[in-house]
């Protein structure tokens, strides 16, 4: 750890969990287009901040994008919240027009992955009560 990296948080200050595939066991891939749902109640339970980052399968870096948008969490601006109060994101090469865009996070024409970070996790994070939610590919475009 100290090799690679400056500071690494433990799991009461952050927790990173990493997705490869979606809700198929397929590897997550810009060819298709995503739907993670959040339900009501279901967000990302942190007494901080949380963010989903999204990373180019192949390199691990950060997907160049036309807004220079790499990432969404609860202090995205304009973030448009389910009418229940759950929150619904879209991942797609291509800008959605049935969906917000400011819900958009841009992927790459190829495989990708996504981590999501949880800064000051509750204990429900912490001690595996709290289920991720599922990628799901969806037809056409969010």
């Amino acid at each position: 750890m100290a090799w690679r990296y400056i500071y690494a948080n433990d799991p009461v200050e952050a927790v990173y969990p990493m997705a490869l595939h979606d809700a198929q066991g397929q590897l997550l891939d810009g060819s298709n287009t995503y739907r993670l749902h959040f339900a009501a109640g279901q967000l990302p339970p942190v007494d901080a901040f949380w963010s989903l980052t999204l990373y180019d399968g192949k390199t691990q870096l950060l997907v160049a994008n036309p807004l220079s948008r790499y990432a969404l969490g609860d202090r995205s601006p304009d973030l448009h919240y389910d009418t229940d109060g759950g929150l619904t994101l879209t991942l797609a090469k291509t800008a959605p027009t049935q969906t917000p865009q400011s819900n958009w996070l841009p992927t790459p024409e190829g495989p990708f992955n996504l981590l999501l970070r949880l800064y000051l996790p509750q204990q429900w994070a912490l001690d595996g009560s709290y289920q991720l939610p599922t990628i799901e590919a969806v037809n056409g475009e969010g």
